[in-house]
Parts: C-alpha cells; structure tokens; sequence
C-alpha cells in the first residue's frame, strides 16, 4: 500500500515547514538579542563614548607592597602599564625608571585597603598614580592601567 500524496498534504507539509522555519528564525532572533549582544538596549556605541588609545604603553612592572591599615596587615600586588602619548617618552621614563617605581610604591603605601576598594578605589589610584609620574616626566601619561590587583590579608 503506497500512500498518494494530494495536493492537499503538500500543501499541508509546506505550511507546516513554513512555520517551523519563521518560528526558528524569531527564536535565533530573540537569543541573539538578549543573551549575545550588549546590555546597551541593541545600540551601537557612539563615537563618544570609545576610549581613544594610542597604543604606546609602557609596563613598569608588578609591585607588591603592604598598605597604611592599622589594625592588620593587608599586602597589594599590582601590575602597572601606563599609556604615553608619545614614543618619545619611552626613552625619558627608561631612564627614570627607578624614581617611577619608588613613587608608586609610595603611593600604594599611603593607602588602605578601604580607600581602594571597588571601581571608585582603583580609579582614584590610577589618577593619583598618574599625578605622580608625570611629575617626573616631560610628557603626558594618558592613563594607568592595571593587569593585576590584588589586595590580600
């Protein structure tokens, strides 16, 4: 018994395919749109909001030292890269390289654990690091950054 297929189950299995097919694609869509892209609502990022870079960086090396808190001893390691505006630093900041290192030193030593604690903590630091070395340089440093931070007992 060979079953016949009429127009009518074609255009059923065809409706049906249809279906499956525009359902699939809306779910594709949804879970892209949820789960793959940025919180920013779908939008793509203005021009304002993308951070320059010049990609001119510096490492001045991995620090670890204690901090200023009283009741118990709290040790910071970080990993320092500073981005420059000009390769010409480079030269200026080999040579200094010892005073760089010890005024970030100093810097982390002046601070508790507290005062860096969170985003708000490790943006300060960066801006006081940032201070700091550019008073021994003859150029600008554009920003700190830190590829470890750690802050242990």
């Amino acid at each position: 018994m060979e079953k016949e297929y009429t127009l009518f189950n074609l255009s059923f299995l065809i409706i049906v395919g249809l279906i499956l097919i525009v359902l699939s694609a809306s779910i594709s869509y949804i879970v892209a749109t949820r789960l793959v892209l940025p919180k920013n609502n779908g939008e793509v990022p203005k021009d304002d909001d993308i951070v320059d870079f010049t990609g001119i960086t510096y490492n001045l090396g991995t620090f670890t030292t204690d901090l200023r808190d009283t009741n118990r001893t709290r040790i910071i390691k970080v990993d320092i890269y500073i981005e420059l505006e000009d390769k010409k630093a480079l030269q200026q900041i080999e040579e200094r390289k010892i005073q760089l290192q010890d005024k970030i030193i100093t810097i982390l030593r002046s601070k508790s654990a507290e005062e860096l604690k969170g985003n708000e903590g490790k943006q300060m630091l960066s801006d006081e690091i940032k201070i700091g070395l550019e008073k021994f340089l003859s150029y600008k440093i554009i920003n700190v950054y830190f590829n470890e931070f750690i802050i242990a007992q």
